[in-house]
């Protein structure tokens, strides 16, 4: 994973090679074959999500662990982000494939406070779908995205973000999230951190 780290309008790292090059295609290969999947759980941040599905077999949950976390992402938060968070045992991840389709957007928000780390990882080649980010003054970033892209960040107060409508999605946006939250939240699936 090739990383920059920036500071406008809040401090956040874009990423290149972000995941394995196997776990990034099979990710996408899952966001297209099941983007006509309810997403379950409802709604997120005000915005009814009708196309997103969970990474949820043990499967995804090992291989993610073996080949990514584990090497890649917990040594990166340990070293490069150690001023902005710090891993607990009981402290968890999560996973989420989503495939938003055409006109979708997102009203700027807050993440909530059980998360510690947000991380989304674009899997689609086009390279203006990427997160908007708010600097409460009237000013946007909107991240790059495009294949194997990502963009992490630890929540906070000053750290709006999401994808407004005169952005609407015009084809499906694909990405890989990933979550570290704290031992309150307790919406599952989620799995341990090892630290």
């Amino acid at each position: 994973m090739k990383y920059t780290k920036h500071t406008f309008p809040w401090d956040h790292w874009t990423t290149t090679e972000t995941l394995p090059e196997d776990i990034a295609r099979c990710s996408f290969n899952a966001c297209t074959s099941n983007r006509a999947t309810p997403y379950s759980y409802g709604k997120r941040a005000n915005f009814l999500y009708e196309k997103r599905k969970w990474i949820g077999s043990a499967v995804w949950q090992k291989r993610l662990n073996k080949e990514y976390l584990n090497p890649v992402l917990t040594p990166f938060l340990k070293t490069e982000c150690k001023d902005y968070i710090t891993l607990e045992e009981t402290d968890n991840w999560r996973a989420e494939w989503i495939s938003d389709p055409p006109g979708f957007h997102l009203d700027p928000h807050n993440d909530i406070p059980e998360k510690k780390m947000t991380m989304m990882v674009y899997l689609g080649r086009n390279e203006n779908q990427g997160t908007s980010l708010y600097d409460g003054k009237g000013k946007i970033k909107n991240v790059p995205s495009g294949y194997n892209q990502g963009m992490i960040f630890f929540p906070a107060k000053n750290t709006s973000h999401g994808y407004p409508p005169a952005r609407a999605v015009d084809n499906y946006r694909y990405a890989l999230i990933i979550n570290i939250v704290d031992k309150t939240f307790k919406e599952k699936p989620y799995w341990p951190i090892t630290l």
